[in-house]
Formats: structure tokens, sequence, C-alpha cells
């Protein structure tokens, strides 16, 4: 049977990186609990990971859009020194 300590540590842990997914705000630096992941916990570890990994990728989708977007507008010349609009009447 895994240390309560231990235990008690990887859930904590774990409670955390939930908490952070669904708030979608990371917290302070986080460091590893000295002892092993207690068997009992693998597959809700396995969950969060999937999780994280998920969000990884869509965050990355995200930032590939906003720098699309921002490329795209660096294109677009300024304005300065020429006409805003096109006179079509004159």
């Amino acid at each position: 049977m895994p240390d309560r300590d231990a235990m008690r540590e990887w859930e904590a842990l774990l409670d955390r990186f939930e908490r952070d997914l669904a708030d979608d705000a990371p917290t302070a630096p986080w460091e590893r609990p000295a002892s092993d992941l207690p068997p009992a916990l693998e597959q809700r570890a396995r969950r969060v990971l999937e999780s994280q990994r998920r969000r990884i990728a869509t965050l990355a989708q995200e930032r590939d859009a906003a720098l699309a977007q921002l490329t795209a507008l660096r294109r677009v010349p300024s304005p300065e020194g020429r006409p805003a609009y096109v006179d079509l009447d004159g």
C-alpha cells in the first residue's frame, strides 16, 4: 500500500493541474513530489496529461492563427502621406 503522505502529495499536485486546466491560468511553478507516483493514481495522472497535451495543441493553433493575422496586418500599407480613401467623383 502506498505511503499516505505520497498519496496526498500526488493528489494535491493532480488537483492543482486540474484546476489550472479548468481556470485556463496556471499558477506558480511546481516541483515533482519526492516519491514515485502511486499506482492507484496512474490513470488519473494519464487523464491529466492527455488534457494538458490537448490544451497545448489548442494554444499552438491559437498562437499560429494570431501570428498569421499579425503577418497579414503588417502587409497592409500605412496610409501616412497618402490618401486614406479613393475619390471616385473628383
